[in-house]
């Protein structure tokens, strides 16, 4: 009676043909599952082996696993704090083992396994140098090591050497197979960081192969312990699905094979999950079983069990377990155990797949189509004169390939030949022309049609004609940024552009009337729809606790409620642009550019529009890492304003692993913002389609991840345009409380400084450079004229930007005008107006190596943002969001307005080294923009001249006035004689130009030069 109270009040309802496990289980995704071993038999001397026949013979197929779930313990030389410990190294994520040892140097790391296993392989990963990475500390990665695999017998080992990369990338390591029971690491050398190493990092390292300790499909096991030693053999037992990632609320089938040597008295099994054991008398199964076939017996054959796993807790283990006890009248004993991990399966329209192309008689396909033609003589396309041609390498091997092998030649030809030859000639083999073309949407303005979901369209009108301009203006913007990179002589300039419409939503807004009607059908649209009514036809009613890393609140929901979405349905429209190009190498690039419109506003919205973290808060979502790591607090590492973008990531991961059917291989969280920017809209969710190589290698694609409306819930807002938040974070541009002061009759500038500091600073850059080939940063410092604006500068901003933006760089144009003393600068909402404007608009790949080797300063691919000098411009990449956005204004804000980059992470918003977090200028930077906008003045008698440090002003020309004995008014630390402050200016640029790792760094005046320095 206590067994049946106690299955009644678990929900447990078993017969012969469907067995329900019911409980709620929450899932939190890792492959590493424990083990359960069988126990080795204990046989008496002389007992008998009881044979297979031939036709139940199994054969065995070991499959190649991740074997960390049988590591026992580990073993390192030193670590730092237990917080860093070695065990670290197999729990996939992003923690990291730090040994004590510089540059690695030394360090070692030995794992133990349980029991022997069969490696394969193994794969270590290093820390990425990603700023947050090195805000935690200074790390160095190992390089050149030792890899010891040991067997049982002492004597049993083999040593590989192998050469790391100096690379954040898993790299796999292949061994010839070996039965193992340890493995030890030497780090014999470790690659330097950019300054000296403080401690040894690493942050994964997992074992591949295969073990006999596993249970293998099919097989027959008889691991078992005899408890009662007679001439009899214990029971052999096996289940098909045993150490399984299994999906919860998913039927599966459980097969047992058995066989008995003696009359059985005991065979039962148990799964245990959160809500307690059920437990199922498979005697009772079998002689039900019985009825149905007459042939099953009791001593040999095999049970099936149906059942799905639940669970009702989100702070359970996402686990369950299977145990099996089976027993003779003898006394004879087997036991076999299974622990099985519990994932979310996908729910419609989740996964990894490419989304189908909505054809619309609303939206019709033009081909826009650009040829770029080349004409005249060879040496007229790509030199200045005939003799540049002739002496060029590239044209003495093409004459020397056509002397050889062009047959048709009378008479070999000579470079200058060659040269004067046209390039349509017959001795050219290069192309004269190429094409280039995209396919484009259009969409109808006053058109009434119906969509593909049966709703009526309503006309767009001036939106349509908009979004058409909008859409034009990028494809041809396109071609034409490619082209300017095209050249006559290249085997292959290709550039290819298509797009899919992959969402259409564009139902009438409804009424006050209707909104308020009860009896409304206002759950058409999935935005706003309830889970009853969009997801209830398409999975269990039992699917209580769907979700990657998330549980809807209740069964029946609207999103207008939860995820904070407008009630009235949302007019959407969204393509996705495919760009394919080739430049050279083994394979092109592509590349995904989305575009999606809020057709209510007729506006773009970015995937940054549409999620929140203030919702989380409320439901109790903290970003702190010291928090105990489950489903409602994340450590988001990427950027402190921005937890929903690794609680997405995270739920992305987890969708892609199980679309891949491998639950929890696929980890995305940390990932960046602009790696997931491309995201498009559809009626089932959101997708996001990642680059190559941006989540995987080429070969292994690009995948398009969908996630549904429904994981969405509590990160999901739509864009409330008239209402975004336009407040600033905390000491912007200069701190709350020297603003305070300032505002009350106080000095922007707390410190003083050297004249020597300004004059150098101003006409000096620090940049950083790394040698890849021999593995170290490189530091230099070079001299550049003064970059200025001149009176009057006005600012304004063009393309993706926000009202925040605009309040920045407002604040920005005050602060500094207030710091020069004069209405110097503006900004206007008129870009026509603006002599620098600020434009925030997608950077454009045009080939592959951009992409994997990022170009110089004047590639939008190597930076956040860019001020261009010969253009007085600035570029922002729109995708950017939070202080890093902030960070990224200010600082090229900074370097339109003279200041060049030092080094001085801590300190300095324009220092090369960081700056994602900083947005406070230092006293030296505003010392510095005092310094750039006041004249020196010279007094002769009583005339006093003035001059103005004008743009392109040089060292050497500022020194030159000091001597002459202009005086600036720029506050300076000691005022001295003019001649011994240009003496130590020189010194200055002397001293750092040779000496460049030493930095270029000005606190508050009180660094003091290294005192190798003899100064006046």
């Amino acid at each position: 009676m206590i067994e049946w109270i106690k299955r009644m009040k678990m929900k447990k309802i078993f017969n012969t043909e469907n067995t329900k496990f019911d409980g709620i289980f929450f899932i939190k995704i890792f492959l590493t599952i424990c083990f359960l071993l069988l126990l080795t038999p204990f046989l008496r001397s002389g007992s008998t082996v009881l044979e297979t026949p031939p036709e139940e013979e199994i054969v065995k197929s070991p499959v190649i696993q991740n074997l960390n779930k049988f590591i026992m313990e580990c073993e390192v030389s030193t670590q730092v704090s237990d917080s860093n410990s070695c065990e670290n190294l197999y729990n996939r994520e992003r923690t990291l083992w730090l040994g004590s040892e510089t540059t690695c140097e030394g360090a070692s790391i030995k794992t133990v396994f349980k029991n022997e296993v069969e490696l394969k392989f193994l794969v270590m990963q290093n820390h990425g140098r990603t700023p947050a990475m090195t805000a935690m500390g200074n790390y160095s990665r190992p390089q050149d090591i030792e890899i010891r695999l040991q067997g049982v017998n002492p004597n049993n080992y083999v040593v590989y050497i192998h050469q790391l990369e100096d690379t954040d990338t898993a790299q796999w390591i292949k061994v010839d197979s070996m039965a193992v029971v340890s493995v030890t690491i030497d780090i014999k050398t470790g690659y330097k960081p950019g300054s000296v190493a403080a401690y040894c990092a690493v942050d994964e390292i997992e074992f591949f192969g295969t073990s006999d300790y596993e249970t293998y499909r099919g097989e027959i096991l008889s691991n078992v312990i005899s408890q009662n030693y007679t001439e009899s053999q214990n029971p052999e037992i096996n289940i098909n699905l045993c150490n399984e990632s299994i999906g919860l609320y998913e039927n599966n089938t459980y097969k047992i094979d058995y066989r008995f040597h003696g009359p059985p008295r005991r065979f039962q099994i148990t799964f245990t999950d959160s809500t307690g054991d059920l437990h199922i008398d498979l005697l009772e199964k079998i002689e039900s079983q019985k009825e149905d076939n007459e042939d099953i017996s009791l001593e040999k054959g095999y049970v099936y069990l149906n059942l799905y796993a639940e669970t009702e807790s989100l702070d359970v283990p996402n686990v369950m377990t299977g145990k099996i006890i089976a027993e003779d009248i003898y006394g004879n004993k087997s036991f076999l155990s299974c622990t099985y991990d519990l994932y979310t399966i996908n729910l419609y329209g989740e996964g990894d797949f490419n989304r189908d192309h909505i054809r619309s008689t609303r939206v019709r396909d033009e081909l826009y189509i650009s040829t770029v033609k080349y004409t005249g003589l060879i040496w007229e396309q790509n030199y200045e004169s005939i003799e540049e041609c002739v002496s060029d390498g590239t044209i003495e091997w093409h004459v020397d390939d056509l002397n050889k092998y062009d047959s048709d030649l009378e008479e070999p030809i000579t470079p200058e030949q060659y040269c004067m030859s046209d390039i349509e000639s017959p001795l050219v083999y290069f192309p004269t022309e190429y094409t280039h073309s995209f396919t484009y949407p259009v969409i109808s303005g006053d058109a009434m049609a119906f969509g593909i979901y049966g709703t009526t369209i309503a006309p767009l009108g001036e939106c349509a004609a908009k979004i058409n301009d909008e859409i034009f203006n990028f494809v041809e913007g396109s071609i034409k940024t490619f082209q300017k990179g095209v050249f006559w002589g290249a085997r292959g300039m290709d550039f290819t552009g298509d797009y899919r419409l992959v969402g259409i939503n564009t139902r009438e807004r409804l009424s006050v009337e209707e909104l308020e009607d009860p009896d409304y059908p206002q759950d058409a649209s999935p935005l706003v729809g309830s889970w009853d009514t969009y997801y209830g036809a398409k999975f269990p009613d039992s699917t209580l606790g769907i979700g990657h890393r998330n549980t809807l609140p209740e069964k029946s929901f609207r999103l207008s409620e939860y995820g904070m979405v407008d009630k009235q349905p949302i007019r959407y429209i969204s393509y996705i642009f495919e760009i394919f190009t080739y430049t050279g190498g083994n394979h092109g690039m592509y590349q995904y550019i989305t575009f999606n419109y809020d057709l209510d506003d007729c506006r773009r919205i970015y995937l940054k529009d549409i999620m929140t973290d203030s919702k989380l808060m409320e439901l109790g979502y903290v970003p702190d890492s010291s928090l105990e790591d489950n489903s409602y607090f994340y450590d988001t590492d990427v950027n402190p304003d921005a937890l929903w973008l690794n609680l997405l990531a995270a739920r992305l991961g987890d969708i892609w692993s199980v679309s891949e059917e491998n639950p929890g291989f696929r980890q995305l969280q940390g990932i960046s913002y602009e790696t997931m920017s491309a995201m498009s809209l559809n009626d089932d969710g959101i997708t996001i389609s990642f680059q190559p190589y941006a989540v995987a290698c080429w070969a292994c694609g690009w995948p398009e991840i969908s996630i549904s409306w429904a994981n969405l819930w509590d990160i999901f807002t739509w864009g409330d345009w008239n209402s975004r938040n336009s407040e600033l974070y905390p000491d912007t541009i200069i701190s709350d409380e020297l603003l305070q002061a300032y505002l009350d009759g106080g000095s922007l500038i707390e410190y003083e400084y050297y004249l020597e500091d300004l004059l150098y600073g101003s006409t000096h850059v620090y940049s950083t450079g790394y040698n890849y080939s021999e593995s170290r940063t490189e530091y230099k410092i070079y001299t550049s004229p003064i970059v200025k604006q001149s009176n009057q500068t006005t600012y304004g901003l063009t393309g993706d930007f926000t009202i925040r933006d605009e309040v920045l760089v407002e604040k920005f144009v005050n602060i500094v005008n207030s710091i020069i003393g004069s209405e110097y600068f503006r900004y206007s909402s008129n870009i026509d107006e603006a002599t620098v404007p600020i434009d925030f608009s997608p950077c454009l790949i045009t080939n592959m190596w951009d992409r994997l080797f990022p170009g110089g300063p004047e590639s939008c691919e190597s930076a956040y943002g860019i001020y261009y000098e010969k253009s007085n411009s600035i570029w922002i990449d729109p995708d950017l969001f939070g202080t890093k956005r902030d960070s990224t204004i200010i600082h090229e804000l900074l370097h339109s307005i003279g200041l060049n980059h030092t080094s001085c992470p801590d300190t300095g918003i324009v220092s090369i080294e960081t700056f994602e977090h900083l947005l406070t200028l230092s006293d030296y930077e505003i010392a510095m923009v005092k310094f750039l906008y006041t004249p020196f003045s010279l007094t002769e008698g009583s005339t006093t001249s003035y001059r103005e440090i004008e743009r392109g002003d040089t060292f050497d020309e500022l020194l030159e006035m000091v001597k002459e004995g202009w005086q600036h008014p720029s506050p300076s630390r000691y005022p001295r004689d003019p001649s011994l402050v240009a003496e130590a200016a020189k010194v200055f640029s002397e001293f750092f130009t040779t000496n460049p790792d030493r930095g270029m760094c000005f606190y508050d005046g009180s660094t003091d030069l290294p005192s190798t320095l003899e100064l006046p």
